[in-house]
């Protein structure tokens, strides 16, 4: 047998890639279309497409929870540095409390009648707990505010898994103002 020239292995092999490359391109839709018609391969693109949103709508639904995710433990942190605060105010705001009633009973049994001081004191302990009621409610209120915040975040997130869907589906999502 004869030896074949370099072009001629060139051309053999670069024919040999090509067949197999458009083979490697058809898709089963095109094996359908050829034993089913044209019906059957209208319907096996259709699942084609459908199957390919469907994977790209999971990842993005991934993607998602991630960031759900993320909020969260941002925002459980945020609750409970304001409860930490709180903690450490409430418990300066008691012990001032406790000494100023400490205070108090010491002056009832050093002296026997109405003493001023006593007075002041207990102004004074009225006020503290003015400011730690009005110390609670402000952790109360930004710990609402920090629930608040979540939710509204989940809810965006919410909207943007729609719109994706909605593009993965082939339909233009609404454009609303944010």
């Amino acid at each position: 047998m004869r030896p074949l020239p370099f072009s001629a292995i060139g051309i053999l092999t670069a024919l040999s890639i090509l067949g197999a490359h458009t083979v490697l391109a058809q898709s089963r839709c095109d094996t359908v279309r050829i034993e089913d018609g044209e019906g059957e391969y209208q319907q096996c693109l259709r699942d084609e497409r459908e199957e390919r949103a469907n994977e790209q709508i999971d990842l993005y639904r991934t993607k998602i929870d991630y960031q759900r995710k993320v909020r969260e433990l941002s925002y459980d942190q945020k609750r409970s540095k304001a409860d930490i605060l709180w903690k450490q105010s409430d418990f300066q705001y008691e012990t001032q409390i406790r000494e100023a009633e400490q205070q108090i009973a010491l002056l009832k049994i050093s002296t026997a009648g109405d003493n001023p001081e006593i007075q002041r004191i207990e102004v004074r302990i009225d006020d503290l707990n003015q400011k730690r009621d009005l110390l609670s409610a402000q952790k109360d209120r930004m710990i609402s505010l920090y629930d608040v915040r979540q939710d509204m975040e989940n809810t965006y997130l919410d909207l943007q898994m729609q719109k994706y869907e909605l593009t993965a589906r082939g339909v233009t999502p609404l454009n609303f103002e944010w």
